[in-house]
């Protein structure tokens, strides 16, 4: 062999010998028994913290409907009471008794008419 065959060789073993790759093993981690601990605490904190607040947003919302049905039986009995006071003011007008009073046959005497004031 000559001495370029033999450097040609040479460099084409140098060649095939760096395209040679290594593969490195990839090494799985494990998770420990400390940070399972963490994730399962941070985890039932979330569920706790999630539930606690769906239970104080029905908590409200009952309350809420609760008010807004007593708001509206409180605004009918306004609506009643007020037309029981004019219902009130229509019969106590002093025409309408001396009225009613002729019909019975009662007559108006103001000799014996004493006046009655509300705050005795």
């Amino acid at each position: 062999m000559s001495q370029f065959a033999h450097k040609h060789q040479h460099v084409e073993e140098h060649h095939q010998s760096q395209d040679v790759r290594t593969v490195k093993k990839r090494i799985q981690k494990r998770i420990t028994l400390g940070e399972k601990c963490i994730m399962f605490m941070i985890l039932a904190i979330v569920v706790t913290t999630a539930l606690f607040m769906i239970s104080n947003y029905a908590t409200i919302y009952g309350q809420n409907s609760s008010i807004d049905t007593l708001e509206r039986d409180i605004a009918a009995q306004q609506e009643r009471n007020a037309g029981l006071d004019l219902q009130v003011a229509e019969l106590s007008d002093p025409e309408r008794i001396l009225h009613l009073a002729q019909e019975h046959g009662m007559e108006l005497n103001e000799a014996n008419v004493q006046v009655v004031t509300g705050n005795e």
